[in-house]
């Protein structure tokens, strides 16, 4: 199956990425029922919030991702970490959480290889608009994985998350500059490696329009309509991946 990895641009892309996270996270029991089928949280208002998505051609995606910017909003697992985030903000720590992820696996998305692949290109973007740190809150059992292989580590002890009806969740963070030291020589090899061009690692700017869209399908009940703020990423001409 031939996947193209990609930043959602269109609305049609945001929603049916963030519809699968829906259907995703409905099974898993993490989340209320919505009307629209859809999990939009305040910080997909966000120009700083950039969704990537994994999909054949014309096709609705297999998996998908988002990395959140600390940006007006701050970040949402804030909401269980405030003081551990606010240290690393504190001490000038440029993060972005990587959020809502979810698979399709009846439809090939639930492999290592997409999962990667997808990694890659969100890591990209990442060094490209300048974070020092990735930041993700896991399930526990889930934090093993993201230790041993991603180059995680821990900085938030367990927890209940009450935006995912209280399931446990511990704080990890992923160094961006120490990739090198971090990650097994082979995945460090392949990330690395990439090259994209400055137009596939951008982030995609939503319209009014879209924005408005989107507004309409929180679920009011567990977040409130935030302030809107705009977010655009540096500009640079070609692009050869390099961890500083």
């Amino acid at each position: 199956m031939q996947l193209d990895y990609r930043i959602a641009r269109t609305l049609g892309e945001r929603v049916s990425a963030l519809g699968l996270v829906y259907q995703a996270y409905r099974r898993a029991g993490l989340i209320e029922p919505n009307p629209h089928g859809v999990r939009v949280t305040p910080y997909h208002l966000l120009d700083s919030t950039t969704v990537f998505l994994a999909a054949q051609k014309d096709a609705d995606p297999v998996f998908t991702m988002s990395l959140v910017g600390d940006d007006s909003l701050g970040l949402p697992m804030e909401s269980i970490y405030p003081a551990e985030i606010g240290e690393r903000r504190d001490r000038g720590t440029r993060m972005a959480e990587v959020s809502c992820l979810a698979a399709d696996p009846a439809r090939g998305g639930g492999g290592f290889d997409v999962f990667i692949h997808l990694c890659r290109l969100m890591t990209v973007h990442a060094l490209w608009n300048g974070y020092d740190e990735l930041v993700v809150a896991v399930h526990p059992r889930h934090a093993k994985f993201y230790r041993r292989m991603l180059g995680f580590r821990d900085f938030g002890d367990l927890r209940e998350y009450p935006c995912v009806k209280d399931h446990p969740a511990v704080a990890l963070y992923l160094d961006l500059h120490a990739l090198d030291r971090l990650l097994p020589p082979r995945l460090y090899r392949f990330l690395m490696q990439a090259e994209y061009t400055p137009e596939q690692v951008a982030g995609a700017r939503l319209s009014e329009a879209d924005r408005k869209h989107l507004a309409e399908c929180i679920r009011t009940e567990d977040y409130p309509l935030p302030t809107l703020g705009f977010f655009e990423p540096a500009q640079s001409e070609t692009l050869t991946v390099s961890a500083r």
